[in-house]
């Protein structure tokens, strides 16, 4: 296996070992098994806001700039903006009973349930984001990657070439005949 395709492999088993780890949790959230409340959810609230606003800002930058969209997948940017916008829309909701209600403890009671089913669904969609760019990413690295392993200034690091491939093909089958069943001739 050459650098470059240990790489794009390591790239991707980090992003599918991160979309179990938000699948897992967005389970545990919606099930109620694992239940957000008290400070923790406040607290989550503005730091969630702020997240959404970078990501936003993010998309944007990458969008506009030709230099940052040289280095950045566009496709990952698009995907988590429909995240960031979500969850900004109702964080204003919570903050706009906060404003009602002049309490931000009871605007985040009336929002407990909904808000629980709501984190839980970001949870879920966050995982099938980053499984999906695994396996995406693996056929099309992003160029920050490309650019990590040596493709820039035009040091090229090459495919597998044909040969290595067959190379690699012929020395499995030979494994896998020399580990089989022996049979008496």
């Amino acid at each position: 296996m050459n650098e470059a395709k240990k790489e794009k492999t390591v790239y991707t088993v980090e992003l599918a070992v991160f979309a179990v780890v938000y699948l897992v949790l967005g389970i545990l959230i919606v099930t109620n098994v694992w239940i957000i409340k008290g400070t923790f959810r406040k607290v989550m609230i503005f730091v969630a806001v702020l997240a959404c606003l970078w990501g936003i800002v993010d998309f944007f930058w990458t969008l506009l700039s030709a230099k940052r969209r040289k280095k950045y997948s566009l496709l990952d940017k698009a995907l988590s903006l429909p995240l960031s916008l979500a969850v900004l829309g109702f964080n204003l909701y919570v903050f706009y009973e906060w404003s009602a209600s002049g309490s931000l403890q009871s605007a985040v009671e009336l929002t407990t349930a909904s808000h629980q089913v709501f984190v839980g669904v970001i949870f879920l969609y966050a995982a099938a984001m980053l499984a999906f760019e695994a396996f995406y990413h693996y056929r099309h690295p992003i160029p920050l990657l490309l650019e990590a392993m040596g493709e820039e200034d035009g040091k090229h690091v090459p495919e597998e070439t044909k040969e290595e491939q067959e190379k690699e093909e012929e020395d499995f089958l030979r494994k896998v005949q020399e580990s089989g069943p022996k049979t008496k001739e």
